[in-house]
């Protein structure tokens, strides 16, 4: 009986449209980070014409819910989406108390798009990210696991100065309740590129790199590189990022 009680529960709120379903799961103080509009179909599978998470505009959004994890408190859909910048699918799963699972998921986004996330920092960027996710598991300030790798290509600065960067490849693994990645340059014919990123799960964050002109002789693409990082003694550039990842 408690079973049938329960299964008619979660298939009632599943069949719930989307917009009514919209505005009694997310709070009025989550808007602003989770914006749905358009909304047509119902919790169970529907779609966005305008979806927008943070300042990350990702265009029509579709979702197919799969029903049984709900017996087990879990949330768990099948989502797509594009725009005229770019376009992603994949899976993701989130409990009640909070912790949200990617897996499979893969999302071709221009690096522009990614500033509206980066508020502050002291450079544009040009080129496209192309990101593949094996699986991901966040829990915010707690956890930021990510395993998976993003390619930059025609990685580019665009300002306060044009730097071709040629083709970039970040791998992400687990460490810990976070998670490190190394940066190498796949392709590149002006600069010598390498770095790494680590993230804890609490949102703290140092990323370390350097950056080095192959032809020693080019003084306009060392006074290029002393924009971005500190010069050193050896003519390279050195970037040293630390911080905490804002709303963390």
């Amino acid at each position: 009986l408690v079973l049938a009680v329960c299964s008619f529960v979660v298939f009632f709120i599943a069949g719930l449209p989307a917009q009514l379903g919209y505005r009694m799961l997310v709070q009025p103080a989550q808007r602003g980070v989770v914006q749905l509009d358009g909304l047509q179909g119902t919790l169970w599978h529907g779609q966005a014409n305008r979806a927008r998470i943070a300042n990350l505009n990702l265009g029509k959004l579709e979702w197919d819910v799969h029903p049984l994890p709900l017996l087990t408190g879990r949330v768990s859909a099948d989502l797509m989406f594009r725009n005229g910048e770019g376009h992603g699918k994949g899976h993701i799963s989130s409990t009640f108390t909070g912790t949200v699972t990617v897996s499979e998921t893969k999302v071709e986004i221009p690096a522009q798009s990614l500033m509206a996330l980066a508020y502050g920092l002291p450079v544009a960027l040009g080129g496209n990210l192309s990101l593949d996710i094996k699986q991901a598991i966040i829990k915010r300030g707690e956890t930021l696991q990510l395993d998976g790798r993003l390619n930059w290509l025609n990685a580019a600065t665009v300002a306060p100065q044009q730097l071709p960067l040629g083709n970039l490849s970040l791998l992400s693994t687990v460490k810990d309740d976070g998670s490190q990645a190394s940066l190498t340059q796949v392709e590149g014919n002006l600069y010598n590129i390498d770095g790494e990123l680590q993230v804890k799960g609490n949102g703290q964050y140092k990323v370390t790199g350097t950056l080095a002109v192959k032809d020693p002789s080019r003084q306009d693409l060392k006074a290029a590189l002393y924009l971005i990082g500190r010069p050193r003694p050896d003519g390279a550039a050195e970037v040293l990022l630390t911080g905490r990842l804002p709303g963390w």
